[in-house]
């Protein structure tokens, strides 16, 4: 809660993410993708996501259960004043998914601990797995995973930590790599 109302009086931009729904503050410019998701999940007979507006407290979406909250900058010291709050929090992972913005989650839901428990789960080794990203978020995969490839749309940064790097995930670079590297270039 201390978190929320924190980014509630700065007017920062967020989404916060729960099992049942996506909440908004109601000044919120990202909603618009979540707007033109759902048209297109509306045309495409998919399910559309369901998304509330924060009232006057946190109650609803807290008994949702919290997975992780995406700030979006839109003033040049957003996100450092985000850092400063969340330093103070120990239990929070705060990484970034995509420029100019930031996930906090809780320290055990990184993507690399995922791949570990998912390895668990299907009872096979990290060095079987193969994953693909293309921002900060994705280095802890790319560590725990024994096949990591970077998108060419990728930070340098996490290029450096890539098994290979494919084309851009705007130019079939998924698809290419999929073919290239799991498949065995079969067509």
């Amino acid at each position: 809660l201390f978190l929320l109302t924190k980014l509630f009086r700065l007017k920062l931009d967020f989404v916060a993410y729960t099992p049942e729904r996506v909440w908004f503050p109601k000044w919120s410019d990202r909603i618009k993708v979540f707007e033109h998701y759902n048209l297109i999940s509306e045309k495409n007979s998919q399910q559309k996501m369901d998304f509330s507006y924060f009232q006057n407290d946190f109650g609803p979406a807290v008994q949702d259960g919290l997975l992780k909250i995406l700030v979006i900058e839109k003033s040049g010291n957003d996100l450092n004043t985000l850092r400063d709050i969340s330093s103070t929090l120990p239990e929070l992972l705060i990484i970034s998914p995509e420029e100019n913005a930031l996930e906090i989650t809780h320290t055990d839901a990184g993507k690399g601990n995922g791949v570990v428990k998912l390895c668990k789960y299907l009872n096979i080794a990290p060095t079987q797995v193969c994953v693909f990203g293309d921002w900060e978020n994705d280095r802890s995969m790319f560590e725990k995973a024994g096949f990591s490839v970077a998108m060419g749309n990728a930070s340098e940064d996490l290029k450096r930590y890539a098994t290979v790097t494919t084309l851009g995930n705007d130019q079939c670079g998924f698809a290419l790599a999929v073919n290239k590297y799991i498949l065995g270039d079969i067509g």
